[in-house]
């Protein structure tokens, strides 16, 4: 079991994916409230690694993981570079446009939600793949 953070200075996108790469668990969560949710999620799951994106507050993210949590498991960085457009393609998969978006191209469409989870889930599939 894989949890996938996608750290930002405002929001943070949290995944939580089996072995396989399905998707069991999305959140966005504020900033402020990253630690929290992390520390929730390991509470009720078993989960065996945590990846986390090279971007944005990384390496801040990761110290508090680490100051704040007793349990954490092994923590990989994960290149995020243009993780935002497959989150893109993979929300728009996962919540196809309806009629009448159906008929304009998904280039030309914006998800109506923020993506944060979406970019998580990409950064874990990333990690299975390397492996």
């Amino acid at each position: 079991m894989i949890l996938a953070i996608d750290p930002g200075s405002e929001k943070c996108g949290l995944a939580r994916l089996d072995d396989d790469g399905v998707i069991l668990e999305l959140q966005v969560v504020p900033r402020t409230g990253l630690v929290g949710a992390v520390r929730a999620i390991l509470d009720r799951s078993r989960v065996t690694q945590l990846v986390l994106g090279d971007g944005t507050s990384s390496r801040l993210v990761a110290q508090e993981l680490k100051a704040d949590l007793r349990r954490l498991p092994p923590l990989e960085i994960i290149d995020e570079h243009g993780s935002t457009l497959e989150a893109r393609a993979l929300y728009f998969e996962e919540n196809p446009p309806g009629f009448p978006w159906s008929w304009i191209p998904l280039s030309m469409q914006t998800p109506s939600v923020p993506i944060d989870d979406y970019a998580a889930a990409v950064l874990a599939r990333r990690f299975l793949q390397s492996r």
